[in-house]
């Protein structure tokens, strides 16, 4: 028995140490795998903060680009409607105002908001004047215009949208452009649909930029023999 003991003793101390030079071993190996986890996610962390500050990157640098195209495109534009523009004021009737005696009798009306004044003749009388328009109202007889619309003439900004409106409205219509003061007034003149009378439909353009909208009817609302560019002969902009 002393004699197995003898063998058993040292075989089971060599065990014993062996497993624990083993469990330092295991645990050193935990260790290094766990640090070498944390590098590998530090690493992985640092490629996808990377990718997103390229795509981030790529994104604000796509923006400005459009950003860009844009702007381009409208200096484009503005060029080709300064050109069109010329082009148009080179071949548009300069309108000069009417000589005394067919304004006589005309009264002023003046409208600050829209920077507009305009004379007008008799048979008239102001609808609207401030910031959203300049309309006159016929108040002679006239078949032309039904009863339940007596309107003749009105000066609004431009907005292209009701311009399109007002040349729906217009059939066999001709292209018409006037310079006044300056300003190029350029649009269609046509026949009312369904109507006898004809309609013009002007916009007022300046450096490339439209500002007013001008639709006047025909005949005007007087006896005499007063014409569309008589009316608008009288325009002036104060800015």
């Amino acid at each position: 028995m002393r004699k197995t003991l003898s063998i058993l003793v040292p075989i089971l101390l060599g065990a014993l140490a062996v497993a624990i030079g083993m469990g330092g071993y295991l645990k050193q190996a935990n260790d290094d795998r766990e640090r070498l986890a944390g590098i590998a996610k530090r690493a992985q962390d640092e490629v996808t903060r990377i990718k997103e500050e390229g795509r981030f990157a790529v994104d604000q640098a796509n923006k400005k680009i459009a950003q860009a195209d844009i702007e381009i495109s409208k200096a484009q534009k503005q060029v080709q409607l300064a050109q069109q523009e010329r082009d148009l004021m080179a071949s548009a009737q300069q309108l000069l105002p009417p000589n005394g005696k067919t304004i006589k009798g005309w009264k002023d009306a003046i409208n600050l908001p829209l920077g507009i004044s305009l004379k007008y003749p008799q048979g008239t009388e102001i609808e609207s004047n401030d910031a959203q328009s300049l309309t006159l109202l016929k108040t002679i007889p006239n078949s032309i215009l039904p009863a339940q619309d007596q309107r003749w003439l009105s000066i609004t900004p431009f907005d292209e949208k009701l311009e399109q409106e007002l040349l729906f409205h217009l059939s066999s219509s001709t292209n018409v452009s006037y310079s006044v003061h300056g300003r190029l007034l350029a649009g269609k003149r046509g026949q009312l649909n369904g109507q006898t009378g004809y309609m013009t439909v002007l916009h007022v353009r300046s450096a490339g930029t439209s500002s007013h909208l001008i639709w006047i009817k025909e005949p005007v609302p007087t006896n005499s023999k007063i014409t569309v560019t008589d009316i608008l002969s009288t325009i002036d902009f104060s800015r």
